[in-house]
């Protein structure tokens, strides 16, 4: 791997874990919160300085499905992220009370959830897009025999997934993004590494979701590529 292919993999791996914390919220304190949220815009130029060349090409070549897809989810995810982060301004408690808003709170509130539950989700599809390529470079320094890689990674990714969807319905996720519960809720007898492991598991629940839509619309891509040039 190159360098910057080095650095991208780390820089992906620091906005996943900055992404897991940020949803325990108050749980790891108000403060940290904010400061999380700090970090993860940061992180966000970066990436999107490294990834430059794309973004310079959004004007040029044939967009197929894939392609088309892949557009709307990055600028689906940039709105989202700008969304909590501008909300989370209006709601700060410590880092950005200088700061003068004239929005309500309430609205913020509400935008900070959808944005931040919506922004869990296409984030980790983001993340399914890559994922052949990350965990295949990552699984292949463990085990050297492919049959053997594939058939683990089957079961283990089987296993988390059921898990991941459990937690998705046991802590009311869709709720939280269709508006039901209007207030994040959070028992603070929970431990961190419980709730971090719960929503770990609803991620690779999500990239694992992303990983099989997209390789779907490249398939249907390409049959309908040679349908055509028959």
């Amino acid at each position: 791997m190159t360098g910057k292919r080095n650095v991208a993999m780390i820089l992906d791996g620091a906005m996943t874990i900055t992404l897991l914390l940020l949803m325990s919220y108050s749980l790891i304190g108000e403060t940290t919160h904010e400061g999380l949220g700090v970090l993860m815009f940061l992180l966000l130029i970066v990436h999107h300085a490294l990834n430059i060349r794309w973004e310079r090409s959004l004007c040029r070549g044939k967009y197929t499905v894939f392609r088309t897809v892949q557009t709307v989810l990055v600028v689906l995810c940039l709105i989202l992220i700008l969304g909590s982060g501008s909300s989370g301004i209006v709601l700060s408690k410590h880092l950005f009370t200088a700061f003068p808003v004239g929005i309500s709170r309430s609205w913020a509130r509400t935008t900070h959830m959808l944005c931040a539950y919506w922004g869990f989700l296409f984030m980790s599809l983001h993340l399914g897009l890559h994922s052949r390529v990350l965990f295949g470079r990552i699984w292949e320094s463990y085990l050297k025999d492919r049959a053997s890689r594939t058939w683990t990674t089957r079961v283990l990714l089987g296993m988390v997934v059921v898990y991941g969807g459990y937690v998705f319905m046991q802590r009311n996720l869709l709720n939280y993004m269709i508006m039901k519960i209007r207030f994040a809720f959070f028992d603070f007898n929970e431990s961190v590494p419980l709730f971090l492991l719960d929503h770990t598991c609803v991620l690779i629940l999500y990239v694992v979701m992303g990983h099989y839509i997209f390789k779907g619309i490249q398939f249907v891509g390409t049959f309908s590529e040679k349908e055509r040039t028959r």
